[in-house]
């Protein structure tokens, strides 16, 4: 099942704060989109361009629930996803519906 949700971005975390964002073809823009979850992984389908997201359950290293992700700041909770991205250790944040709910099916092994 998908849910409505808003992707703030991935950023590169060995960079400087002020260089950390990603700019990737193969990623999505920031914005609204469909996201969905399961025991594979987190999925992310940006609305405009189409362009989706994938973060293998193989690859998440930490999920943590913050007010900001970067320079986003947001009233509403942000689900931050820190994954490796090949060879390079990334953090993609995410505005969801129950972030708490997704925190825990990511970190908990065999929930489905």
């Amino acid at each position: 099942m998908t849910h409505r949700g808003y992707y703030t971005g991935t950023l590169k975390m060995e960079l400087p704060w002020y260089r950390r964002r990603m700019r990737h073809a193969s990623l999505p823009e920031r914005g609204p989109g469909e996201y969905w979850y399961d025991y594979q992984g987190f999925y992310f389908l940006e609305e405009k361009t189409r362009r989706g997201l994938v973060i293998p359950m193989k690859s998440i290293v930490e999920v943590k629930i913050a007010f900001r992700h970067g320079i986003t700041f947001s009233r509403r909770k942000i689900l931050n996803i820190v994954w490796n991205n090949g060879g390079e250790r990334v953090s993609s944040g995410f505005i969801v519906e129950a972030p708490v709910q997704i925190k825990q099916a990511l970190t908990t092994m065999g929930w489905a």
